[in-house]
């Protein structure tokens, strides 16, 4: 008898993707015996094979053994530097009243998204919709010069966005990667 865990991952993976049994061993040219086989728990398929499910499934290799993924799955997305150049912004940085009161807007929406982002009950896209949000509504403010904003807060203005951006690529670059949207 082989571990559960790899049979469960491996026959999660398929029906994930809504494959039956037969159309695996087709794509792997084996039996549809042997497939049932790896997901009781009763045989194991050798490395080699298990390098061509992981494909097969679009997971990682060690999701298929039950190992833990070296990286999160969840979000990713770091907004604490975002959030730590708006606050030296806020402190370091003389402006108008009313620029401080939208700098102490945006703090409070950023940090808003790191306690959602912290508490993983919000799925992926409405995260993305948040960062995405803020970042349109620094840009927006900077483009404008609103609050009579002088050219350094336009500037941490513009990058603030790039930062927040960038952060959301890469976790939906390996979100895309790994199959693990939500």
């Amino acid at each position: 008898m082989v571990d559960s865990n790899i049979a469960d991952s491996l026959k999660s993976a398929r029906k994930k993707l809504g494959l039956t049994q037969q159309q695996v061993a087709d794509k792997l040219y084996v039996s549809r015996k042997t497939i049932s086989t790896w997901e009781t728990g009763r045989n194991m398929p050798d490395i080699e094979t298990i390098t061509k499910l992981s494909i097969l499934y679009k997971v990682p290799v060690a999701n298929l053994v039950g190992l833990k993924s070296e990286r999160p799955s969840r979000h990713m997305i770091n907004v604490i530097p975002s959030l730590m150049v708006v606050l030296f912004a806020r402190v370091a940085i003389a402006t108008t009243r009313s620029m401080l009161y939208f700098s102490d807007v945006m703090i409070l929406l950023l940090l808003l998204i790191a306690i959602v982002i912290k508490s993983k009950k919000i799925s992926f896209r409405y995260v993305s919709s948040l960062v995405i949000g803020v970042s349109l509504l620094m840009l927006i403010s900077a483009m404008l010069k609103l609050f009579s904003m002088g050219f350094s807060l336009q500037l941490l203005y513009f990058m603030v966005p790039v930062m927040l951006m960038a952060s959301l690529l890469i976790n939906m670059k390996f979100k895309v990667e790994t199959g693990s949207f939500d």
